[in-house]
């Protein structure tokens, strides 16, 4: 906007534009270099003055990764201007290509007054519960290329609200579940509302 004497410049709140690869490595050998199979993304991160946060995920593939353990490198780069990016730190996983992982997923409800009859008044999403799986296959203990994942159908009501206190006696409940029928699992994992709890 021209005022005559001076000019003002609005901000110009346009995306920055991210892009990434990743370089998987065993030991100090590269073994693949892989493209965001999804990438350049455009993030928001402000609609005005405000500084703010804006999130997005690159995603790559690899077609059947190696037993070991693996170090995955991301590099970032963006093509907007006065943008710098920052590299995280190198992760590492195991993978065991010969071993199946058995899991067994709970669902926490905290039951105040210790009465099945009343319902329970905090209970994990099934959602949340379900995709359980897909944490354990991507970074779980292992990151396992074999998993069985069964959800216990029973949820298992508690008297402490996780939420303000632990519970060192819900480990010991969970260990006691390990062996349903012939099958004994390898871990169970007890979801609450929004973390976990879990006993190998």
């Amino acid at each position: 906007m021209n005022l005559g004497f001076f000019t003002i410049h609005f901000p110009s709140f346009s995306p920055v534009i991210v892009d990434g690869t990743l370089t998987v490595k065993q030991g100090a050998v590269t073994i693949a270099t892989l493209p965001a199979t999804n990438g350049p993304l455009a993030l928001t991160p402000w609609t005005s003055p405000v500084f703010d946060n804006a999130n997005g995920s690159l995603n790559f593939a690899m077609t059947f990764p190696p037993s070991g353990t693996l170090t995955f490198e991301l590099s970032l780069t963006t093509s907007t201007p006065g943008v710098t990016v920052t590299n995280p730190a190198p992760a590492s996983r195991t993978f065991e290509h010969n071993q199946r992982l058995r899991i067994q997923a709970v669902k926490l409800e905290f039951d105040h007054d210790n009465n099945p009859v009343t319902p329970p008044t905090k209970s994990p999403s099934a959602a949340m519960v379900a995709d359980g799986k897909d944490w354990f296959l991507k970074s779980g203990p292992l990151a396992p290329c074999k998993l069985q994942y069964w959800v216990n159908p029973t949820p298992l009501q508690i008297t402490t609200d996780l939420s303000i206190t632990s519970s060192g006696a819900l480990l010991g409940t969970l260990a006691g579940m390990q062996v349903q029928g012939t099958t004994t699992y390898d871990n169970v994992f007890g979801w609450w509302q929004v973390c976990s709890c879990w006993v190998w």
